[in-house]
């Protein structure tokens, strides 16, 4: 495994710069000397002479003292600039990883561990089964539409600008990439109506997919692997220890391994894997920056005499073998704590095959939050001290990850969308039994400021940063939307709320003052008492999904300024997963896949639903039906033309220019 070196190149280039004008300054002095006479009998040159008139005034011991101190000083402010980091402490060796881990060899392992009575060898079990292929289904023709197909097209909906995120469809406005289990399939986006799409071909994968990135004639694929068999002892036995088999953490049937396979898809009728990386354990995360892709596995430690504890892994451009991390290369944290299995954090280069470089740490990582400089790792830890969520954060840059810091906060994040950095502060929205607040961590991640408890009893649904400005969501019986000022990191301020019915699980801006938040539709169920008065129950009643346009102008003012109900039984997976919503940012248009479980014949119905914003309202711009039932599906906007991809399924709509009249 390569290892690549890091520097912090922004300190030393400032360092260089401050030293080279202190010789600078420093050697004015020296010429100034050397001019005013003669230096041991010598004549100054006249070179010397003629710089010496013409430079400016010497610095004396006291201004050069002043001028180190001010750049010095201006060092230690800049902001997002970090300490220099001291390297974590490694394994020593297998045994020592056992002990950092908790294990002891000559005890039971009844604290945490689970305990399978095995009668004799186990059998082999076998690995899943590949997606069988299917015909692509019949394709729809596509409905008028009089635009030029050039020009704009949908991406996938990310949380950072430049730093993509994978999903099971991906285009580059002129091909489309769909994924279903084993098999990708490769469409043409065409320029005419009568023929807006054509199949070129497909790939099968060696492994089964779940995620795909697009980079410039590169395809990426993130999925996994399992291996049948479980944790195997030589000669094919499972490790037993007096007729139990041990293990610390709950025995697996098979081992899981996370992959990555990158395409060379510049013939798309002919794709050829350029290179191949599993690691064992399970994909947690992935981001893609320029052709960079960085990736976080999670693997449980299993402990079993005669077999490795370490990840196995094996990469294409090392011969392809599987070899066990060395015990030695894995670092830890000296504060950590509950240490239960590994983290690997690495990055594999689309453009060109080469080794993959990684770091493996003992932790794991729950969310994920990576801007184009930094990746944060959020961990809930609730060892021994009632609830935090530790947070640790690599440096990224051209394919490299380098640990740079670690700190925690109380409570716990919901998601990705909960954490955010800017102007070189951490912000993370968390909550724990206390309420709800909006923590400010420096560089290092050390806590500068944060919000009072906010909204106790409830919990947040949703969150999104924008710039100075935080909007946070609670709920336990109605939608508190807070808007919380961080200009001042150390004084964030909580200007304004909202209080109405249902809550948002996603919030999504638009333009600088307005936010869409997708959610639930809810109403308080009141009882009348003897005297006729509405008494609340505690209780809500669900009427199903909606839509919330929020004017967020005037933040100490928020209002919900529209609404749109999409039904009782109607649910979406674009309200919980925000990569299934379509996001055209120039029309303001928003597109989904939805499903109405209340149909009078008692039939799903599938739709698809176009929202387009207009000032303060909603407007509905399109609402298409049809006749298959899209599992995992997603849309995708290419010029005028609306493509419902599913796998093999693919169907095409005209957008209209304009919403449809109410």
């Amino acid at each position: 495994m390569k290892t690549p070196k890091h520097y912090n190149t922004k300190l030393i280039c400032l360092l260089t710069a401050l030293l080279l004008l202190a010789a600078a300054a420093l050697g004015q002095a020296v010429a100034s000397s050397g001019a005013a006479g003669k230096t041991g009998g010598t004549e100054p040159m006249a070179k010397k002479t003629l710089a010496a008139q013409t430079a400016p005034a010497p610095l004396n011991t006291k201004e050069m003292a002043a001028f180190l101190a001010e750049g010095l000083e201006n060092l230690k402010s800049l902001k997002g600039l970090s300490k220099a980091v001291k390297p974590l402490p490694r394994a020593k060796s297998t045994e020592h990883l056992k002990t950092l881990l908790g294990w002891d060899k000559d005890r039971e392992y009844r604290d945490g561990g689970v305990y399978y009575v095995v009668n004799g060898a186990a059998a082999e079990a076998a690995g899943p089964a590949p997606t069988p292929a299917r015909d692509a289904a019949a394709m729809s023709p596509a409905a008028s539409a009089d635009s030029s197909y050039a020009g704009d097209y949908s991406r996938t909906n990310v949380q950072v600008e430049g730093v993509d995120e994978g999903d099971i469809v991906k285009t580059d406005g002129k091909y489309i990439y769909s994924l279903k289990g084993s098999r990708v399939f490769i469409y043409k986006a065409g320029g005419d109506p009568t023929s807006p799409f054509s199949r070129l071909g497909s790939i099968d994968l060696e492994n089964t997919g779940t995620e795909l990135y697009l980079s410039e004639g590169r395809l990426a694929v993130a999925g996994f692997r399992a291996e049948g068999g479980g944790i195997k002892l030589p000669g094919g036995s499972l490790p037993v220890v007096g007729g139990l088999l041990r293990s610390v953490m709950p025995y697996q049937p098979y081992r899981e391994y996370a992959t990555l396979a990158v395409y060379d898809v510049t013939d798309r009728a002919n794709p050829k894997l350029r290179q191949s990386f599993e690691m064992e354990g399970r994909l947690a995360a992935t981001r893609l920056v320029g052709d960079a892709l960085y990736f976080v596995v999670n693997k449980n430690a299993y402990y079993a005499d005669g077999v490795e504890i370490t990840p196995y892994y094996r990469d294409s451009e090392l011969d392809y073998t599987a070899r066990p991390l060395p015990a030695t290369e894995v670092a830890y944290f000296p504060d950590g704590g509950g240490y239960n299995g590994f983290m690997m954090v690495g990055a594999m280069d689309l453009r060109e095959p080469k080794e993959v470089a990684f770091e493996t740490f003992l932790n794991d990582g729950a969310i994920f939050y990576m801007n184009v400089g930094n990746l944060y790792v959020a961990r809930p830890n609730y060892w021994g001290n009632g609830g935090k969520t530790d947070i640790y954060r690599f440096e990224v840059g051209a394919g490299a990850v380098r640990y740079a810091a670690n700190g925690s906060v109380p409570g716990t994040p919901l998601n990705q969308y909960s954490m955010d950095e800017h102007n070189g502060y951490f912000r993370v929205a968390v909550t724990d039994w206390d309420g709800n607040r909006i923590h400010v961590l420096d560089a290092d991640l050390n806590q500068v400021g944060a919000t009072p408890n906010l909204a106790e009893g409830e919990s947040i649904q949703s969150a999104r940063f924008m710039g100075d400005m935080a909007y946070m969501v609670t709920y336990l019986q109605t939608d508190p939307l807070y808007a919380v000022d961080l200009t001042n990191p150390k004084a964030p301020a909580v200007l304004g709320e909202l209080k109405i019915p249902g809550f948002s699980t996603y919030l999504h801006p638009v333009g600088g003052d307005r936010l869409v938040g997708f959610g639930r539709h809810t109403a308080e169920i009141f009882y009348r008492d003897e005297k006729g008065d509405e008494i609340p129950t505690g209780s809500v009643h669900d009427l199903g999904q909606k839509i919330s346009l929020f004017d967020v102008s005037d933040p100490r003012n928020l209002k919900e300024s529209d609404v749109m109900l999409l039904g009782q039984d109607a649910w979406s997976e674009a309200f919980t997963n925000p990569k299934a919503l379509m996001v055209s940012p120039d029309r303001k248009l928003f597109g989904f896949l939805m499903w109405d479980y209340g149909s009078i014949d008692g039939e799903t119905q599938a739709q698809i639903r176009l929202v387009g914003v207009d000032g303060d309202k909603l407007t509905a711009w399109a609402a298409y039906s049809y006749d298959d039932v899209y599992e995992n599906g997603r849309l995708l906007c290419i010029g005028n033309l609306l493509y419902a991809v599913s796998g093999e399924n693919v169907k095409v709509y005209g957008v209209p220019d304009a919403p449809a009249a109410s």
